[in-house]
């Protein structure tokens, strides 16, 4: 039996998430509230899909 943290999409999110917070860090303040909010959220709910998909 296979883990989700043995699955290789759960290895490319892990490297990924990082990278998001870190860009949308850098995003002009008008965009920073709404676009980079989103982009934090989503990237969040994909870890979680990633994590409980495999149940």
């Amino acid at each position: 039996m296979t883990f989700y943290y043995d699955l290789p999409v759960y290895c490319d999110i892990c490297r990924l998430l990082p990278k998001i917070f870190e860009y949308t860090r850098d995003f002009p303040r008008e965009y920073q509230y709404s676009l980079g909010q989103t982009l934090k959220q989503d990237s969040l709910r994909v870890y979680n899909f990633a994590i409980y998909g495999d149940c």
